[in-house]
């Protein structure tokens, strides 16, 4: 079913589909393989005879299918994005760091010019988001099949994550007030920048971070890190995982943006220290939240006072408890996510009333609708982020558990993340975790 012929059209996408400028056409021959009806093989294969790898490139295809059968709402929705907000032209993904990073008038400018982005190309987003909800209903049998083989019964687990944002809800604006109480999201990315931390450490010096991290974790296998001309970059690249691995960073305004290059370092430590005789398939599909879970065990590194004393200082003691509340609002969002992606899904007439409502479980303020188209096209992967946010805690208490408070400079620990490692997608998190 998987031949060689598909490996090396697989590799070759997977290798172009990083570079948009220079292949605005990556697909090549792999475009033969990108169908329904070669999905279904691989799903029918996969129930005979139990291949993981078959489901994985499965659902590696179905992600790229509504690129080919919606190329007209693609170009549309791809061009919103590419429209600059505000005096400053900023890409609407990186709104999120310069509303947290700007002076607060500057902020509170860029919010307005988001709200008027958002209202502007509301009926582009809306449309890209319909025709991909449309599909994942008419797949949704292949997309519950693809979690059973994960371990993440999909309802279930949105149940379970329904419940851990409610019985979590009030500790978390507890928590929160002591930041300032804000009153609104944008409020909210302003406090949690956190300020008061600045001038513990040099935070700009993000390579030397990550050396440091690799040296401490016994880590050999290092990716490439380049300096993003984009200051709010933060981005991973397995562009030919292990041989070529890139970290893309862009300036450190403080803590939380070191938080969020390890969070990137961490996937890509995954992706560099496979065995480059896997199979194609076993280095690029597989488990999405394999990654996203290494990427969440590394970012921990500074939410945990060994952590911090080690990497940051003695005189940085109490910013983990500050990043862990950085860290866990990144995570209920994710979660709030998961949950209005399948309303928006099971009732599309109110999708603006989803949105608040799942919000409002995660956070006790105001919800920002006029987000909810923007949020809900960038919600496609947000399930399996916050199962994998749920089981990196799981797993670094094991970790604290067996290896001490220090974990991450056991020789022990070490030795066994990179068996891990090796083995590339062949693994899920969850035997991930049940071997722990």
């Amino acid at each position: 079913m998987v031949t060689e012929k598909f490996r090396n059209a697989l590799e070759e996408y997977h290798r172009k589909k990083w570079f948009p400028e220079t292949y605005p056409d990556p697909f090549g021959q792999f475009i033969d393989y990108i169908s329904e009806g070669m999905i279904s093989d691989l799903l029918e294969s996969w129930k005979r005879n139990k291949i993981g790898s078959q489901l994985d490139a499965g659902y590696y295809l179905l992600r790229i299918l509504p690129q080919i059968q919606y190329r007209d709402l693609l170009a549309d929705y791809r061009a919103a994005l590419s429209k600059r907000i505000s005096s400053m032209k900023l890409q609407p993904d990186f709104v999120l760091f310069y509303l947290r990073t700007l002076p607060q008038e500057q902020s509170k400018l860029l919010w307005n010019d988001f709200r008027a982005w958002s209202e502007q190309w509301g009926t582009v987003l809306s449309d890209w988001n319909s025709a991909n909800l449309e599909f994942e209903n008419q797949h949704s049998e292949f997309f519950k099949t693809f979690c059973e083989r994960l371990n993440l019964p999909l309802e279930q687990e949105l149940t379970r994550i329904e419940n851990q944002l409610r019985d979590t809800r009030e500790l978390f604006a507890w928590r929160l007030q002591e930041q300032g109480r804000p009153k609104s999201y944008d409020e909210m990315l302003r406090y949690l920048n956190l300020p008061r931390w600045n001038n513990v450490k040099d935070w700009s010096d993000l390579p030397s971070l990550a050396r440091s991290v690799a040296d401490t974790c016994g880590i050999r296998k290092v990716p490439k890190l380049q300096l993003s001309a984009e200051p709010a970059a933060q981005f991973h690249f397995p562009i030919a995982p292990p041989r070529r691995v890139d970290v893309e960073y862009g300036n450190a305004s403080g803590a939380v943006d070191a938080m969020r290059f390890l969070v990137e370092t961490g996937k890509a430590f995954f992706y560099k220290g496979m065995n480059p005789e896997l199979k194609a398939e076993e280095r690029i599909c597989g488990d999405p939240s394999l990654p996203l879970f290494w990427g969440n065990v590394f970012g921990s590194l500074l939410t945990e006072l060994s952590g911090v004393k080690h990497f940051i200082g003695l005189n940085a003691e109490g910013l983990e408890s500050d990043l862990a509340l950085a860290s866990e609002s990144w995570d209920r969002q994710e979660a709030a996510l998961a949950l209005f992606r399948r309303d928006a899904m099971n009732d599309r007439k109110d999708p603006q009333d989803h949105y608040a409502s799942r919000w409002e479980l995660a956070f006790s303020m105001e919800p920002p609708r006029f987000l909810y188209s923007y949020d809900l096209s960038r919600s496609t992967e947000s399930f399996f982020k916050a199962a994998a946010a749920h089981r990196a805690k799981e797993a670094v208490q094991t970790f604290r558990t067996k290896y001490g408070s220090k974990w991450f400079a056991s020789s022990q620990w070490s030795k066994r993340a990179k068996e891990y490692f090796w083995e590339g997608f062949r693994l899920t998190t969850q035997q991930i975790l049940r071997d722990l």
